[in-house]
Order: C-alpha cells, then sequence, then structure tokens
C-alpha cells in the first residue's frame, strides 16, 4: 500500500527542486522587484528545472496553460478573479514543491 501511494505522489509532484528556491537569484530576465514577478519567476524556472511544459504542466493539474503562462508572467490581473489567483498559484507552486513564502500573503492582499 505504501509503494502505491508513494508512486501516486512521484506522478503527482515530478521534480524535486533542491536547487531552484523561492527568492533565490534566478536567471529569469523579470526584475524581481516586486511580488508578482518574483512569484511568477520562482514558478518558471522550478517548471523549467523539471523540464516539463507549460501544456505538460497544466495537463497534471487541470489549470489552462493560458492562466499558467499569466502566473509567469507576474499578470496576475489576467486570471478570473482573486480566488482563482490564489488556488491557481498555490496549486501551481504545490505541484512543483516551491514555497512562496510571504508573497503569497501579499497577492491575497490584493
Amino acid at each position: 500500500m505504501a509503494v502505491a501511494n508513494r508512486d501516486k505522489n512521484a506522478q503527482r509532484y515530478p521534480c524535486t527542486i533542491a536547487n531552484v528556491g523561492f527568492g533565490e537569484e534566478t536567471k529569469s530576465s523579470l526584475p524581481m522587484s516586486d511580488h508578482h514577478a518574483k512569484i511568477g519567476a520562482a514558478l518558471r524556472d522550478g517548471r523549467q528545472a523539471c523540464g516539463l511544459s507549460l501544456d505538460e504542466v497544466a495537463e497534471r493539474i487541470h489549470i489552462r496553460p493560458v492562466y499558467l503562462q499569466a502566473i509567469e508572467a507576474g499578470q496576475f490581473e489576467l486570471l478570473p478573479a482573486v480566488p482563482q489567483r490564489l488556488g491557481f498559484t498555490r496549486c501551481y507552486a504545490d505541484f512543483l514543491q516551491i514555497d512562496l513564502g510571504d508573497d503569497i500573503d501579499k497577492l491575497s492582499e490584493e
């Protein structure tokens, strides 16, 4: 039974990001001056470190690629509403096993 659960988790969480963490310096060209850019860059860099495309992530977490692209670009205003901003962003971060720290709280206060 434990093996089955481990296999399920391996499918849900395809990689562990040990070398890409939130708030660290990344190879991103986005300025890291606000929490939107920091969240987007952390998620994009994490996805790329896992070798996943936006379409692959979208298929696994059931969020449209256009919304994932908006999150990575820091364009949260393109998401349907505040609950989706938070839910989609948290789901994406959980999938990549990235801790967004206090910036996810700032996103909820907008």
